[in-house]
């Protein structure tokens, strides 16, 4: 019922938001602003069950030096209110992605301040707080994967390493493993919904 919009970037000069915003999606109208999250951050990636929302990773430009994060915040997508603590990424992830079942999220891949591109699937258990486990490797590391899911299988497309890519991945959500090759895209894109 509802539409929640996190962080990203905006303003003029353009720098990291920290607003979380709301929309009733049977209807039309303006956002409303809801909350904040911990931090402000672009580059980040969420997730949702049909009760909670989880936001991880990104980083703060043009903060000197720019901050990057491993953190995940939460909300309650029925409620306002501000963010709060839900765990830790395995390592600083921006341009990173994310999809879910009702029960489990997987963030994937994106950029790292420590390692460069990483192949790195996490999951959390979204009904629950607490650090990201593995789950297993992308089948190309890199940043700005496009991802969708539905209740079983989640989809990894395009990706920059720091080439562009035109792979498509796919995981069963509900198991551990790493990714299977599934196709590619039509053209090479990076950055993509």
């Amino acid at each position: 019922t509802r539409g929640v919009c996190v962080g990203g970037r905006g303003g003029s000069p353009l720098a990291p938001l920290d607003h979380i915003q709301t929309i009733t999606i049977a209807s039309t109208g303006n956002a409303t602003d809801v909350g904040n999250l911990r931090n402000s951050k672009m580059a980040l990636a969420a997730l949702a069950s049909p009760t909670r929302g989880v936001i991880g990773g990104g980083y703060n430009a043009p903060a000197s030096p720019t901050v990057y994060y491993n953190t995940i915040d939460f909300i309650t997508l029925s409620s306002v209110g501000d963010a709060v603590e839900f765990g830790e990424l395995t390592e600083t992830q921006f341009f990173l992605s994310a999809a879910s079942s009702q029960t489990r999220g997987l963030f994937s891949g994106g950029g790292s301040s420590g390692t460069g591109y990483v192949n790195t699937i996490d999951f959390v258990t979204i009904a629950t707080t607490g650090n990201t486990t593995d789950f297993g490797d992308m089948t190309i590391a890199g940043s700005g994967v496009g991802a969708n899911s539905n209740s079983i299988r989640g989809v990894l497309g395009g990706r920059t390493t720091p080439s562009k890519q035109q792979v498509i991945d796919f995981i069963v959500i509900a198991t551990t493993g790493n990714a299977q090759d599934f196709g590619d895209l039509l053209n090479i894109f990076a950055n993509c919904g």
